[in-house]
């Protein structure tokens, strides 16, 4: 992994050693005195980051190591900070060591900068002698404190203390006994969840109800850094194995292996982390054809994938408790039962309840701090506004703060990162993916490597998260199946903001407090307004900010912090703060470290030219403002990578100067000139666009314009631009005559996304040329009619992972006519990658999935006017969709009267009948609209 510039572990010191290293070259070698002094601090501070990296994997640091962490990392940003003031940071169009040879000679000379100079460096002597003076090395080398397994709780809990259990117990017992039928071969279940929703409980309760039907069984704990030894030796004794401990692992295996041979066994592997370990482990395990049983429990979706490998295997994710069983275990372990609840804390309780999130650990914690408290309104208010950071210490929630932090600590560095920078954002907020990655990467969190670009680098990070349950899928995009938006649980939202605070990551502002040490200088800083004032500190200007370096504003806001005192600032988000006008944007010009600006919806109408001045500036983003037109001075930021607009904002000429652009959202072609069609050919590193295909923007400018001809340009420039870097092209088409795609020769191999988002235009026909885009992972369009050809054409898509079709067009016959299965589309071939599939129809054209067909689909989302296109008298209701072996997820939408209670029934009965159970959504619209 390329190492990150920016990180909770280490601050900026990777950022600032990259820099010192630069002050190093040639050019340097005249300029002694500076040269001793850089060498110096590169070398103390290499050393200091090493031990850094070393501490961050310590779960408890004494509190003079942690003093000693926090100002090693405060000094690495004012190093760093002295550094751009003096020198500029990374300004283009010169190389950091020509821009400032003379700006060092000039300025180490002067006093005050020797002064500043000499003071950093006082600084570091003084941190590198406390770190040998208490020999704080030797933390990294104490063994860990051996703790009681706080799991045991849940392997010994009463099924009658038990809330919303009943359900899940059920559901995993019949898919393992396969309803009572007897399959011999050996199965394996994995349950998946993040910690306290209660995964142990469940498969005890499990193995409690099944393990005396079995001629031998296990319930083995595993845990992070597993011994393997340890493992097997466990299994061994619980199955009733002969043991000697001095036998090493292979002999284990084959003694395990040997018992299990002729035995119907029952295994349950608790809290398992690691596909690794899960690789030797399985080798214990024999398939005798005796139906034979797995469970696993673990917190990652990959690590219970790879335990599922074959097609009876079966992954049940955990889901929180409803709100009703939150309520019944809530109150029965405090009251009894939910009728003695006094009436005047209920509406305390359900504000308690909704920060625990159907938790079980959570509620179960928080239930029994509450039990020992008085039944006060005051008492209880106090422990639902002090959920997280800030509980009283109490055993119970140390445990519960345990157990949720096994999880963090178990992340590599990159990721903690990451997680530690979403305590930015309130609670409950949702989170748009895309743009926390580009934060995370004008943080400097994600670095471009191996051959991978930094946005790609950071939607895997995104995606581990996800995996591990840490963050939440919010809106998934029915197109393509990707998560579009996420949130964070309550509880694990209050865990990253107590580390976040206590490492100085994150400084949270809001209505009711500053959650920073008033001796912490506010690095990134998150205003949390809610759609009222502006907290205190704000309006009365006592915040200091010359050091910050990020500002987040959630909220309706009138007034800012001067912009002029934030000197060292690099981002600037001010997203849906709808009172701030063009006057909140004086004095912008001076944050000329400035790189990340975000004013979309907000009440700005105009952009101001001085904006030409934030050379460092890598993202624009002025979306739903009331901006219509770009300064033409926009052109000179040379270092601008992403920029996003509206569809009715217009960009001055030149557009081709902005060599840096990646991407580009949203254009409308026929607003410009063919020059302006040429002259985004130019923009050789661009990776994503979103352009518009609007008759109506032609002529604006009195010149008649040529169709065929601006169609022409602005194709060769798409073909211009997928030879260099373009890759996902999003193609809105507002035109009754569509855009002619059978024109593209040759095929525009690189894309790997291909959206046509058809408003008023369709279609024709698949064009031949599209069955040859090998790198294509996404497709999505509307098309007036579909044949068998069509389809192949799609399905000789190699790597296509998630495809949308929208038939659209009527044939003359009626939908209810005529419905013969023999005139069906099929996908008998191809789509050996497909992953997620969204088929749209507005008139009757069956779908039927042939056996072997789309092997690896997950996701299945059908959209058609009536469930009559899929029922017939010969079939009943089935088209194949036991043959997609893959299947966890479907959905069909139907018109409000389109779908009958016996429809639903049939359709419902259908799907039980798939071998993974499936989850199941049938969703009635009021009115059909195709996509939506």
């Amino acid at each position: 992994m390329e190492k990150i510039m920016v990180s909770a572990a280490c601050g900026v010191m990777n950022s600032l050693l990259r820099k010192l290293a630069t002050l190093l070259e040639k050019e340097y070698m005249l300029l002694k005195d500076v040269k001793h002094n850089i060498i110096f601090l590169r070398d103390e501070l290499t050393s200091m980051n090493l031990l850094l990296l070393k501490l961050s994997d310590i779960e408890d640091l004494d509190m003079q190591v942690k003093e000693w962490r926090n100002k090693v990392r405060e000094l690495a940003y004012d190093i760093e900070d002295c550094i751009d003031n003096f020198m500029g940071n990374d300004r283009p169009n010169a190389s950091l060591v020509r821009k400032t040879v003379g700006k060092i000679k000039k300025l180490w000379l002067r006093h005050d900068v020797g002064k500043q100079i000499q003071e950093l460096r006082t600084r570091v002597v003084e941190e590198s002698a406390r770190r040998y003076r208490y020999k704080l090395d030797d933390s990294t080398s104490r063994p860990p404190v051996v703790e009681i397994d706080h799991r045991l709780k849940a392997l010994y809990v009463e099924t009658s203390k038990l809330e919303g259990i009943e359900s899940p117990v059920e559901q995993i017992i019949q898919w393992l006994t396969r309803n009572g039928k007897q399959d011999q071969e050996l199965n394996i279940m994995a349950i998946v969840g993040f910690g306290g929703l209660g995964k142990t409980t469940l498969a005890m309760q499990v193995y409690s109800k099944l393990k005396d039907k079995f001629d031998c069984t296990a319930f083995v704990s595993v845990s992070r850094g597993p011994s393997i030894k340890k493992i097997l030796i466990d299994l061994l004794k619980d199955v009733g194995a002969a043991i000697d401990t001095t036998d090493d692992e292979m002999r284990l295996i084959n003694k395990l292996r040997e018992y299990l041979m002729k035995r119907r066994y029952f295994v349950v592997i608790d809290d398992l982390w690691d596909v690794s370990a899960w690789s030797f482990i399985k080798c214990a395990f024999y398939q005798n054809n005796c139906g034979s049983r797995i469970i696993v429990t673990t917190r990652k979706i990959d690590v219970a994938k790879a335990c599922c490998f074959s097609s009876g295997d079966h992954i049940y994710e955990m889901q929180p408790l409803s709100v009703a069983d939150s309520e019944r275990l809530f109150f029965k372990r405090i009251f009894g039962s939910e009728e003695r609840c006094p009436s005047h804390l209920k509406e305390a309780s359900i504000k308690i309840l909704r920060k625990c999130g159907g938790l079980p650990l959570a509620i179960i914690t928080i239930s029994s701090l509450l039990a020992s408290k008085d039944l006060t309104l005051d008492q209880w208010n106090r422990v639902a506004n002090s959920i997280g950071s800030t509980l009283e210490n109490n055993p119970d929630i140390e445990v519960m703060r345990k157990i949720l932090s096994i999880s963090y600590f178990d992340l590599p560095h990159y990721l903690k990162t990451c997680l530690l920078y979403i305590s930015i954002f309130p609670e409950d907020h949702t989170i748009n993916k895309k743009s926390l990655i580009i934060r995370w990467i004008t943080e400097g969190f994600v670095q471009e490597g191996y051959g991978q670009n930094a946005h790609d680098i950071g939607e895997t990070y995104f995606n581990e998260l996800i995996n591990r349950r840490l963050i939440q899928p919010w809106y998934i995009d029915h197109d393509s199946g990707n998560v579009v938006t996420c949130r964070v649980h309550d509880m694990i939202l209050d865990l990253i903001i107590t580390r976040s605070v206590e490492e100085n990551f994150v400084t949270l502002l809001n209505s009711q407090e500053l959650t920073s040490s008033s001796q912490n200088k506010i690095r990134r800083l998150s205003i949390q307004c809610g759609d009222g004032e502006p907290p205190a500190l704000v309006l009365e200007g006592s915040l200091v900010l010359s050091h910050v370096r990020s500002v987040t504003v959630f909220g309706h806001v009138k007034q800012l912090p001067s912009l002029s005192d934030m000197k060292a600032l690099r981002m600037l988000d001010l997203e849906g703060c709808k009172e701030l006008e063009n006057h909140n944007l004086e004095n912008i010009e001076r944050l000329i470290q400035l790189k990340y600006l975000n004013l979309r919806e907000t009440e700005i109408t105009e952009l101001p030219k001085q904006v030409v001045k934030l050379q460092c500036l890598d993202t624009l983003d002025i979306r739903n403002t009331g901006v219509s037109e770009l300064p033409s001075a926009i052109i000179q930021l040379r270092q601008l990578a992403r920029l996003f607009i509206d569809l009715d904002t217009r960009l001055p000429n030149g557009i081709g100067k902005m060599q840096n652009l990646e991407e580009l959202t949203h254009v409308n072609a026929c607003m410009y000139h063919m020059n302006f069609l040429k002259e985004l050919a130019l923009l050789s590193k661009l990776r994503e666009l979103e352009i518009s295909w609007d008759r109506e923007g032609w002529d604006r400018d009195g010149t008649q314009v040529d169709k065929v001809s601006y169609e022409g340009i602005l194709i060769r420039s798409f073909h211009i631009l997928a030879r260099h870097n373009l890759h996902s092209l999003t193609l809105h088409i507002m035109d009754e005559q569509g855009f002619h795609l059978h024109t593209w020769h040759p095929a525009p191999c690189a894309f790997r996304r291909l959206h046509f988002n058809m408003k008023l235009g369709k279609i024709s026909v698949v064009p031949p040329w599209m069955g040859s885009l090998v790198n294509l992972k996404e497709l999505s369009f509307r098309i007036n009619r579909m044949t068998q050809d069509s389809l192949d054409i799609l399905g000789d898509i190699p790597a296509l992972r998630s495809l949308a079709l929208h038939l659209e067009k009527r044939p003359k016959t009626k939908w209810w006519e005529d419905r013969s299965p023999e005139d069906w589309l099929r996908t008998q071939k191809g789509f050996e990658s497909l992953n997620a599939f969204r088929f749209i129809c507005d008139y009757w054209m069956g779908l039927i999935f042939e056996a072997g067909s789309m092997p690896k689909l997950e996701i299945l989302d059908i959209e058609v006017p009536s469930a009559d296109y899929f029922v017939t008298e010969k079939l009943g209701f089935d088209f194949g969709v036991n043959n997609l072996y893959c299947l966890n997820k479907v959905a069909f939408r139907f018109s409000h009267r389109g779908c009958s209670e016996e429809h639903e029934v049939a359709i419902r009965k259908a799907i039980s009948r798939h071998r993974n159970r499936p989850a199941l959504e049938i969703i009635r619209k009021r009115f059909f609209t195709g996509y939506d």
